[in-house]
């Protein structure tokens, strides 16, 4: 139950600071708006742009990350952030891509719906991951000493 709560807790953590990363970074019209409008553009975004069901998506491969870390015992700060990182950038730009563009967008193919999704979400997909990766260590999987 506390690999549950665990990865519930760091998935929000990891949209937190998506929707900050995206209310700071990615300004519609950086001299005519304000925070707030930006604020809900980046909630916006992290449902259409595909952030919020990639994490949902992300639930499955999970498992077999813990389950790996079970087995191998490394470095779990490293391995989670990494883990993380990579998952939600993979499955990230997938679901950005399959996801439905406004009317000006023109069509494009799912190949380069990821190449652009990468181009624009991938750092952010990135660090996102990593930071759930090492929350969910942190929250879950460090063994908690007390004196």
């Amino acid at each position: 139950m506390r690999q549950i709560g665990g990865y519930v807790s760091s998935a929000t953590l990891a949209l937190v600071f998506y929707i900050v990363w995206d209310t700071v970074f990615i300004r519609v019209q950086p001299d005519k708006t304000t925070w707030g409008v930006n604020l809900e553009v980046a909630i916006v975004f992290s449902i259409v742009g595909g952030f919020g069901p990639a994490l949902a998506l992300m639930s499955l491969p999970w498992i077999l990350a813990v389950w790996g870390y079970r087995k191998l015992r490394c470095y779990g700060q490293v391995y989670f952030a990494g883990i993380g990182a990579v998952l939600l950038l993979v499955i990230g730009c997938a679901t950005a891509s399959l996801f439905p563009k406004p009317f000006f967008i023109e069509d494009q193919t799912f190949i380069e719906g990821i190449k652009i999704a990468v181009e624009r979400q991938g750092i952010c997909f990135f660090l996102a991951g990593a930071f759930c990766g090492f929350s969910y260590w942190f929250l879950s999987e460090r063994q908690v000493t007390t004196l």
